[in-house]
């Protein structure tokens, strides 16, 4: 939508710098008030454009932080696992002991 508007932006300043002098006057406002316009909408569009990706980071952040404490906590149970299993040299380490599970 930005480079719509930016298109049309330059399309008005060619039509502006055409017009003679006498018609210059005249419509001249008309030509300041289109370009305000359409810089208007350049503003707003990358206003969105910026917004949006600002909140889909936000959201894509939450995810990946999720994600990594997830990973970290089953981090922490294996090495919890391992450190039992070490110190029991003779349990079997597939057998489930007590509060665990196997998935």
């Amino acid at each position: 939508m930005s480079n719509g508007a930016q298109f049309r932006q330059q399309l008005i300043i060619a039509k502006w710098t055409e017009l003679v002098e006498g018609a210059l006057a005249s419509a001249g406002s008309k030509y300041l008030r289109q370009l305000v316009w359409a810089e208007g909408a350049v503003s707003a569009s990358l206003w969105l454009q910026n917004y949006l990706t600002m909140r889909l980071g936000v959201r894509r952040q939450g995810i990946q932080y999720a994600a990594h404490q997830d990973a970290l906590h089953r981090l922490r149970r294996a090495a919890l696992i391992l450190q039992r299993n070490a110190q029991q040299p003779d349990r079997d380490p597939f057998q489930k002991g007590e509060g665990e599970r196997r998935c």
